[in-house]
């Protein structure tokens, strides 16, 4: 995709494409970072231009962490949202579903944080200058391709598809979403076709993160099991409550508001989600409003961290590079531009977009 490019912004937008399309199939932000990270260094080697590389740095964990949106995947704060809006009687919100809904905001909210960027730190001609990258580039950044020959390559590509595919016709088959992830698993260290054997793929996995995002899982419906959630929304929504029930788009621009600025207190976007997903649903609830509309908008609004290199892995990952990246006046000079134009973006989606495909912000019978 990187060679289509003809000048650095194409190559922004391509590589911004690139990244949406991972999310799809990859769950951890931080491990599409660590993805991305090989790639960048190959690229900033051959562009050689500071302020180039900068934009590069940004463009990178930006569209990690937003296209993330697209899918029920993405994130574990996702499959969290989904199973608590399930638990308490809303909508299924399915991997098909969550594409539906959440394609279109990680398509306008990861492309136009692109142009953004480019128009922040870098002039008009910088934008426009030539690209012509040489045809073993990547091999620069010292990205291990062991073992890719074509066949391996569209093996893999094949059972990723095969994934998605039953990811997005759970309805019809029945087969848990799990359940398929472990297939394709099998699939991809299976002997004599899969790239990887099974016991390289094991020490790949990274076990922590498994193991943190299954507490966080577990915490979520702990809150809700214990009636800790309840307790959160009286004490934390108690006094937002008389203004935000008055209209349905100032509910919406509350609860957006509080989501959007979560990742400033709470650094882990699982742990966001075990806190403010289900006082939101449990305030929706209270309130006599579709909780999976708000559950959905929160959800996608925890997933904005771009403001602190400690605010998300893949922005402290891409920072620490043995090159130079961007630092914190970076970040907030970024974040300044964008959060305002998040929050309004998460409005006319709750006003406009997800009523059209379904998803209504008003008031269950």
């Amino acid at each position: 995709m990187a060679r289509r490019a003809r000048s650095v912004e194409q190559l922004c937008y391509w590589l911004t494409a690139a990244n949406l399309v991972t999310a799809l199939f990859i769950p951890a932000t931080s491990a599409r970072g660590a993805l991305m990270a090989p790639v960048f260094l190959a690229l900033n080697q051959q562009l050689n231009h500071p302020r180039v590389g900068k934009v590069l740095a940004l463009v990178f964990p930006t569209a990690i962490l937003l296209s993330a949106a697209a899918s029920l995947t993405g994130a574990g704060a996702h499959l969290l949202t989904a199973d608590l809006v399930a638990q308490l009687g809303g909508e299924r919100l399915d991997f098909l579903r969550w594409l539906t809904l959440g394609l279109p905001f990680a398509l306008l909210s990861s492309f136009g944080s692109t142009w953004v960027i480019l128009r922040l730190f870098l002039t008009q001609s910088e934008r426009r200058q030539a690209l012509r990258l040489k045809s073993d580039w990547a091999r620069h950044g010292e990205i291990d391709a062991e073992g890719a020959s074509p066949s391996k390559q569209r093996y893999v590509i094949g059972v990723i598809l095969a994934m998605i595919g039953l990811w997005a016709t759970s309805g019809w088959h029945g087969l848990d979403n799990s359940l398929v992830a472990v297939l394709g698993a099998l699939a991809v260290t299976w002997p004599g076709l899969g790239p990887i054997s099974m016991k390289k793929g094991f020490k790949s996995v990274e076990w922590g993160l498994l193991i943190f995002m299954a507490a966080a899982l577990e915490l979520g419906e702990s809150l809700v099991r214990t009636g800790a959630a309840e307790w959160l929304v009286s004490h934390l929504f108690s006094g937002l409550k008389t203004w935000l029930s008055g209209h349905p788009l100032l509910l919406a621009g509350g609860v957006a508001a509080i989501g959007l600025l979560s990742h400033a207190v709470i650094t882990s976007r699982s742990a966001r989600a075990a806190i403010l997903i289900p006082a939101v649903i449990l305030f929706a609830l209270s309130l006599g409003y579709n909780p999976a509309a708000l559950a959905f908008s929160v959800a996608l609004a925890s997933g904005y961290c771009l403001t602190f290199t400690i605010s998300a892995k893949p922005m402290a990952m891409f920072a620490q590079l043995p090159t130079a990246t961007y630092g914190p006046a970076d970040l907030l000079r970024l974040s300044a531009v964008l959060l305002p134009l998040h929050f309004l973006l998460l409005l006319a989606f709750s006003w406009w977009v997800w009523p059209a495909l379904g998803l209504e912000l008003v008031r269950t019978p």
